[in-house]
C-alpha cells in the first residue's frame, strides 16, 4: 500500500466559467457587485463508526474512512443561496486535505456515492448525540423518535445510489501541477507549499441535482471497499477543523443559463395545520400598548423584553396529546401561460410516506396559470417539545409528464416542523410587484398563499396582529404574505 500523495491541481487543464470555492467560514458571492456576499457555513460532515454504532462525530476535526469499519457521510448544502439563479454546473470537484502525521494508506478505491436518505451532521466527538447521525441512526434519538438507516452502515439501493458518482484510486498519485488557482483558493504565502489533498471530480451530475431540487440534497457517503479484516485507513480534515483553508471543499464551476419562461410553475405553497390557536398577544387591546417589562442585561445597550402578563396567557396553545388535527397543503400553478398536466403528489409525515394519489381535475390538464388547489391529511396530534427539530411533515407534487422546462423544482416540495415556532410577514403591493420582477432561488416570485396564519408548526396564531407595509423579512423573500416556521 501507498500514502496518498495527490496534490490539489485545479485549472490544469482548468477549471473554466465561474467558480465558486464552497468551504465553511470561506466567504461566497453569488451575485455581481457584491451584492449578496456572505460566509459560507453550509457544509455538513461526519465519520460513522462500527465500533461506536451509537456515537456521532458531527464535532470532530477528522474525517476517518476504513473498509467495512467507519464511512464519511457529507454535504454542501444552500447551493442556489452560494451560487445565484440560472446556473448549470459544468464541473464540481471535491476537496479533501489529509491529516498530516496520520496514517493515510488504503490499498482499493474511495467510492463516492449519492446518498437517498436525509441525516442530521450532530456535534458530537465519540459520544450520543440527538438528532445526529451514527452507524445505526439517520437521526439519533433516545425520545423514541429515531430514524434509522435502512440497515447499519447504510444500505445500498436505499440509503445511498448503488453506482458511485466517482472513484479515487490513492495508489495512483495525481501530479503536481502549475496553478495559480490553489495559492488563490488557499490563501498561500510566497513560497508556501501547497498542502497535499484529494481530489475527486465527476460530480456536476449530482451536484445540478442537489442545486435544482434542494431537497434531494442529502450529500455523499464515502467508503472503501473490503471487510473489517482489511487494513488501511484514511483520516480528512473535517468542516470543523481548526485549520481552516483545510476544511472540505466543493469548487463548481457555472455557466450562466437562460432564465426559463415563466409559463408553467408547479408550487407547493404553504402547509397549515387546523385548529389553530391564540398566540401570546403582546399588546393591550384597549390601548394598544406594548405589555414588554423591558430589562437591561450586562448593560444599557443589552435590553430584553419580556412578556410576564401577556394577553391570552390561560388559552389553549397547543393541541392536545392525541387530538386530531389537520394539515392542509396549498399548491398553485404560480405559471402566467400552460396549465401543470397531472401530477403525483404525496404526504410524508416523520420521514414516512403516508398518503400518495394523481391530481388531474376534470379535464386533466391539472392547474391552469394562477388555479391553487389545497390537499388535506387528518393526524393524531404528538408532541412533546423537547426538540423541535424531530417532527416533520412534508407534501410534494410532481407532473407526470413534466413540461419542456418549468421555472423551478425547487418549489414542488415543501417540509413544515410540526412542533416549531411560527413567524410571519407582511408586503404592500408596492413591493410584491418589485421583488416580483427578480427571479430567486425558488421561483421567479413567491405567488400569493391561501394559507391563514397558521402554520404546520402547531404554534400559535394572534388575529388581532396588523400586516405593516415594512418588515424585516421583506428583503428576503418576494411574498406579498406568508408564514413560515422555525426549528
Amino acid at each position: 500500500m501507498r500514502a496518498i500523495l495527490a496534490v490539489l491541481g485545479l485549472c490544469v487543464p482548468g477549471f473554466a466559467g465561474e467558480v465558486f470555492v464552497l468551504q465553511n467560514s470561506r466567504e461566497v458571492t453569488p451575485y455581481a457587485q457584491n451584492y449578496g456576499r456572505h460566509f459560507y457555513m453550509n457544509g455538513d460532515d461526519a465519520t460513522i463508526a462500527s465500533s461506536a454504532s451509537d456515537a456521532n462525530f458531527g464535532g470532530s476535526a477528522e474525517l476517518v474512512i476504513e473498509p467495512a469499519r467507519s464511512k464519511v457521510v457529507i454535504r454542501f448544502g444552500q447551493l442556489n443561496r452560494a451560487l445565484g439563479v440560472n446556473r448549470e454546473i459544468t464541473r464540481a470537484a471535491l476537496v479533501l486535505f489529509p491529516v498530516q502525521g496520520r496514517h493515510l494508506t488504503m490499498g482499493s478505491a474511495l467510492r463516492v456515492s449519492k446518498l437517498l436518505a436525509n441525516w442530521g451532521e450532530g456535534s458530537g466527538d465519540g459520544r450520543a448525540c440527538h438528532w445526529a447521525a451514527t452507524w445505526n441512526q439517520r437521526f439519533a434519538s433516545t425520545q423514541g423518535s429515531a430514524r434509522a438507516w435502512a440497515a447499519p452502515g447504510l444500505q445500498v439501493g436505499t440509503d445511498f445510489f448503488q453506482h458511485p458518482a466517482a472513484t479515487a484510486d490513492p495508489l495512483r498519485p495525481l501530479a503536481p501541477a502549475a496553478s495559480t488557482f490553489l495559492p488563490t483558493v488557499l490563501k498561500l504565502k510566497e513560497g508556501q507549499e501547497p498542502p497535499l489533498a484529494l481530489v475527486i471530480e465527476g460530480l456536476a451530475r449530482d451536484v445540478q441535482g442537489f442545486y435544482e431540487r434542494h431537497y434531494t440534497n442529502f450529500g455523499w457517503v464515502l467508503d472503501v471497499g473490503g471487510d473489517a479484516r482489511s487494513p488501511g485507513r484514511l483520516v480528512f480534515h473535517s468542516s470543523e477543523s481548526r485549520q481552516l483553508a483545510l476544511r472540505p471543499m466543493l469548487i463548481v464551476e457555472t455557466a450562466t443559463r437562460v432564465p426559463p419562461p415563466q409559463s408553467v410553475d408547479l408550487t407547493v405553497t404553504c402547509i397549515e395545520r387546523m385548529p389553530e390557536y391564540l398566540r401570546y398577544g403582546p399588546n393591550d387591546p384597549e390601548t394598544g400598548k406594548e405589555l414588554y417589562e423591558y430589562k437591561p442585561y450586562h448593560g444599557p445597550d443589552d435590553v430584553a423584553g419580556i412578556l410576564k402578563k401577556p394577553l391570552h396567557l390561560n388559552d389553549k396553545h397547543w393541541p392536545d396529546e392525541g387530538e386530531e388535527v389537520t394539515f392542509t397543503a396549498h399548491v398553485k400553478n404560480a405559471g402566467h401561460d400552460l396549465p401543470t398536466g397531472p401530477f403525483a403528489y404525496a404526504w410524508t409525515i416523520n420521514g414516512e410516506k403516508v398518503q400518495t394519489g394523481t391530481y388531474e381535475a376534470k379535464d386533466k390538464k391539472g392547474l391552469t396559470p394562477g388555479e391553487e388547489t389545497t390537499f388535506s391529511i387528518r393526524w393524531k396530534w404528538h408532541a412533546d417539545h423537547r426538540d423541535h427539530r424531530d417532527q416533520t411533515v412534508t407534501f410534494a407534487a410532481e407532473p407526470t409528464k413534466p413540461p419542456a422546462r418549468e421555472v423551478s423544482l425547487n418549489n414542488n416540495q415543501l417540509t413544515d416542523y410540526i412542533e416549531a415556532l411560527q413567524f410571519g410577514y407582511y408586503f404592500d403591493e408596492r413591493s410584491h410587484t418589485a421583488f416580483s420582477r427578480t427571479q430567486n432561488g425558488w421561483a421567479p416570485t413567491r405567488p400569493r398563499t391561501g394559507c391563514s396564519g397558521s402554520g404546520a408548526s402547531g404554534t400559535r396564531r394572534a388575529k388581532a396582529a396588523r400586516p405593516t407595509s415594512s418588515s424585516p423579512a421583506a428583503s428576503s423573500s418576494p411574498a406579498a404574505t406568508g408564514t413560515g416556521t422555525a426549528a
